[in-house]
């Protein structure tokens, strides 16, 4: 059995077919979050990983958004007569709106059309935040998690778990527990977190240079690049590869750490960035 992560499929039903035709029966496949929004087909791609056996799905900010405006649906339903009634409310409803701003709308409203909608709302609220596994063929103990932290600075909200950019300038201390476990996650497209490592590297005390990141793919077209981008000195790898962008997925290995750009048919009307 060899396992798998992605992240960040972001509605591409089509990557998530082309993940699946590499893998084997018996594989695992780890998706660390945000699975819906942006892309075409958000909902049916979340809908999808969440019931096949072969994934386990980790809750990003993503699912987090549309969980809470679901929760907030339910409340105003209560309140009012009809479901209409409930759908003219939740637009004044800021979890809505932060869904909305964050490309949800169309996952929500496709969640609203659902048969079994209190189903889907349970199933989303036991997402796990992380999973740890200590038997990786690296030597290593991994923690996969959908924005990453640095283990002895680990916050303490779940807000903090899937929207956290304040530890790519950590100072990683091996002596510290999870020392030597590596933290892979995705949430921030590659490119913006390669920009922020060699821009303000040298002034929060670690330098890094585009040099540092191997470049697995290009978009031609917007010149957007696919990396193997381990930093940290090695104790984290974001494997987010910004799809929208990029117009590719990124699956790395969890025994070998092996990463591998993933084509896929991207559909141009949805090109919107």
């Amino acid at each position: 059995m060899a396992r798998y992560a992605i992240s960040d499929l972001h509605g591409h039903y089509e990557l998530y077919k082309e993940v699946k035709k590499r893998l084997k029966v018996n594989d695992l496949l780890y998706v660390l979050g945000d699975c819906a929004d942006r892309g075409p087909d958000g909902w049916k791609t979340l809908t999808a990983v969440i019931e096949d056996p072969q994934c386990i799905l980790l809750v990003g900010n993503h699912e987090l958004m549309l969980c809470d405006a679901m929760a907030d649906w339910f409340k105003i339903r209560e309140k009012v007569d009809t479901d209409e009634e409930a759908d003219d409310e939740i637009y004044f409803l800021h979890s809505y709106r932060l869904l909305v701003m964050n490309d949800g709308e169309d996952t929500f409203w496709d969640w609203r059309k659902s048969d079994e909608m209190y189903m889907w709302f349970q199933r989303l609220q036991i997402l796990p935040l992380e999973y740890h596994i200590f038997d990786s063929r690296c030597g290593r103990p991994l923690i996969l998690t959908h924005a990453g932290y640095t283990p002895y600075l680990k916050p303490d909200k779940l807000e903090d778990l899937v929207w956290n950019r304040n530890h790519f300038f950590h100072e990683w201390k091996e002596d510290e527990e999870m020392g030597n476990a590596i933290v892979i996650h995705g949430h921030t497209p590659q490119e913006y977190l390669v920009e922020e490592l060699v821009d303000y590297g040298s002034f929060r005390g670690k330098e890094y240079k585009e040099t540092d990141f191997k470049i697995l793919d290009t978009n031609d077209c917007n010149e957007w690049h696919v990396y193997n981008l381990t930093y940290a000195d090695g104790h984290k790898i974001c494997i987010d590869p910004g799809t929208i962008m990029s117009k590719k997925g990124l699956m790395i290995n969890l025994d070998t750490l092996e990463q591998e750009a993933i084509s896929f048919p991207f559909k141009e009307n949805y090109d919107r960035y």
